[in-house]
């Protein structure tokens, strides 16, 4: 009898295969499936996905009053207020409308109810007061007099449409059976939110090569493999490109160059997935000029509006096409300055008595368990690591590297390397290079005067005397950017240093072993 055994998750490539995950997002209608674990799965429908779909939601639901047809009834909440009532409404797609909060009117013979359904309706009737006939005479749909639009759209490019973007290819490539790409730790821990930074990147302009292969509005997955660069990428798009994400996914590509192309046709409602002849499209830089990201951000809403309108015929999206006001919202960049610390390890264990099968010294400091050697209680060095780095920091020189023996005047402590095997120290060294890192980020907010324009020193003084939130924490979506690419800012920017190491962001770069069972 042969037994088939599972296929491995391609996205933890750790657990077996129980449960089937869409390549294409199932909250955008995508049907083909690939093999996954059922804990990824439901991981990322619950955290990245999840928070996608809501962001994409107002889009999806206007849409749908443009032409579309959605696989899924929506329901788009406080969609637009019609201002002769003043009453909000949902707005589902459907194409029909719900009042956000019901309401009544009130004649000399009859009392009006305006209820999303007949139940919200029914409930209202109960509660009124004796001398009202509780009886629903007659009902029917309210028409809203005036088409509602879409003026205004606010989507962040953060961490959660990265991850997206990066668990799209990754199934795209299982899909095409090209799973077997070699992806760094770094590619798999961003998935997983563990990083630090994100490698996906924003792209600022139309890639016009893959666009001229698609639908208007698609969404679609365009992965390369370019062996002469040994680089593999997706460009991962949605709504015809409008917002696209290039994603590095190896810079050790050795194979034959190939190209994969997946593509959800928003008016078809159809997936197709193919190979095609390579574009040998560039590498999208890190650092983009700030006048590239104000001229998308410009373009941005006449793109879709103009897409919308080629793939239906008509539009209810209007977005961005009014004239500038003084009063629109204010984008400053943030320029966030935080220190890394670099660690090399110099360690001497006595192998002495049992030798354990191997020894296993994790790179993240926080994850080690030294032990005092009698009394078995555990020794918290990692405290005055910290410390020592932080008093290193406001004066530290570039490239020096500096020292610290914690154990130095003991000889009772013990390390912990494989299952209960514990080695005693006899000798534990840190040296360490400090290195200033810059990311870019942007304060948004909004000028409560439209009758005064802020600029230049008025925006800085207006953010620090208003209660503007800056963020207390770097975000790891941000960018990195040069010293060089800082300096070439123009305009007002808000500069922030954070001048303490924390403690989990102390990663050992290398081991040096002082010595090896035999």
């Amino acid at each position: 009898m042969n037994c088939k055994s599972r296929a491995i998750c391609p996205y933890c490539r750790d657990n077996q295969s129980n449960s089937r995950d869409h390549i294409f997002p199932q909250f955008l209608c995508g049907k083909k499936t690939i093999a996954t674990c059922d804990k990824c799965n439901n991981t990322f429908g619950s955290t990245f996905e999840s928070e996608v779909a809501s962001a994409f939601l107002p889009l999806i639901v206007f849409l749908s009053q443009s032409g579309y047809n959605h696989c899924k009834d929506l329901l788009y909440k406080h969609a637009f207020k019609v201002e002769e009532s003043g009453i909000a409404y949902d707005l589902s797609t459907n194409m029909y409308a719900y009042p956000t909060k019901p309401y009544v009117e009130r004649t000399k013979d009859h009392v009006k109810i305006v209820a999303a359904n007949r139940k919200q309706a029914r409930s209202i009737i109960n509660n009124l007061e004796s001398g009202v006939t509780h009886e629903l005479q007659k009902h029917h749909l309210l028409a809203i007099a005036s088409q509602p639009s879409l003026n205004s759209y606010s989507f962040t490019v953060g961490k959660s449409i990265r991850q997206l973007a990066i668990k799209m290819c990754i199934g795209m490539l299982a899909n095409s059976d090209l799973s077997v790409i070699s992806t760094s730790n770094t590619f798999t821990n961003e998935l997983f939110n563990q990083a630090e930074t994100s490698s996906v990147r924003q792209i600022l302009e139309p890639v016009s090569a893959l666009e001229f292969l698609l639908s208007p509005l698609s969404h679609f997955i365009y992965i390369e493999g370019n062996k002469k660069e040994r680089r593999c990428f997706g460009i991962v798009g949605f709504f015809g490109g409008v917002i696209s994400l290039y994603v590095p996914i190896s810079y050790q590509f050795r194979k034959a160059d190939f190209a994969i192309l997946g593509e959800l046709n928003l008016v078809t409602k159809t997936e197709s997935f193919d190979s095609i002849i390579p574009l040998k499209l560039d590498e999208w830089q890190k650092e983009q000029p700030m006048e590239k990201m104000f001229e998308f951000t410009k373009k941005w809403g006449p793109r879709i509006n103009s897409k919308v309108e080629q793939a239906f015929g008509a539009s209810v999206l209007n977005l961005g096409i009014n004239e500038p006001k003084h009063n629109e919202p204010i984008s400053v960049p943030l320029v966030w300055s935080e220190y890394s610390v670099e660690f090399n390890v110099r360690l001497s264990l006595k192998l002495t008595g049992v030798i354990p099968p191997r020894i296993d010294v994790p790179l993240a400091l926080q994850d080690w368990s030294i032990r005092n050697t009698k009394s078995k209680e555990q020794v918290h060095f990692i405290d005055d690591l910290v410390l020592q780095v932080n008093t290193v920091i406001p004066e530290y020189e570039k490239h020096k590297s500096y020292t610290f023996h914690p154990f130095r005047d003991s000889t009772e402590i013990e390390l912990q390397v494989f299952s209960e095997h514990w080695l005693s120290i006899s000798e534990l060294e840190f040296s360490f290079t400090i290195n200033k890192n810059k990311y870019l980020a942007f304060i948004i907010f909004q000028n409560p005067n439209s009758d005064m324009k802020l600029d230049g020193e008025m925006i800085l003084e207006f953010i620090l005397n208003n209660s503007i939130v800056i963020p207390a924490k770097r975000d790891p979506t941000w960018q990195q950017v040069s010293d060089d690419y800082v300096e070439s800012l123009t305009g007002p920017v808000l500069e922030v240093e954070f001048s303490e190491m924390l403690p989990e962001n102390l990663i050992i770069s290398s081991i040096t072993p002082l010595n090896h069972p035999t």
